[in-house]
């Protein structure tokens, strides 16, 4: 999930998987760089049957530096290049 920073534009990705379950209405995020805190508002969790669909992507996230890297082999963040087995360890599907 991209997030911006709503003070100095910053653009960072954040699971929303590590985020707390209790917290599906939102949270307040303090941006990294200039300490602004702002409220974060989560997407509610669909059912399995409504993830169900023809299209699949693979999200990568880098174990390096976090990145997301949707059905690449090489992470656009920091230019770790995934080994299979990476691949396999990490990825999770998703259907759009």
């Amino acid at each position: 999930m991209k997030v911006y920073c709503p003070e100095c534009k910053t653009k960072y990705n954040l699971d929303p998987d590590k985020i707390p379950a209790a917290s599906d209405k939102g949270i307040t995020v303090t941006c990294p760089k200039c300490k602004h805190k702002f409220p974060l508002t989560l997407e509610p969790k669909e059912s399995a049957e409504e993830n169900k669909s023809t299209v699949q992507e693979i999200l990568i996230p880098c174990p390096s530096c976090g990145h997301i890297s949707i059905s690449q082999k090489k992470c656009p963040g920091c230019g770790k290049v995934f080994t299979r087995e990476d691949v396999e360890k990490l990825k999770i599907t998703i259907s759009g």
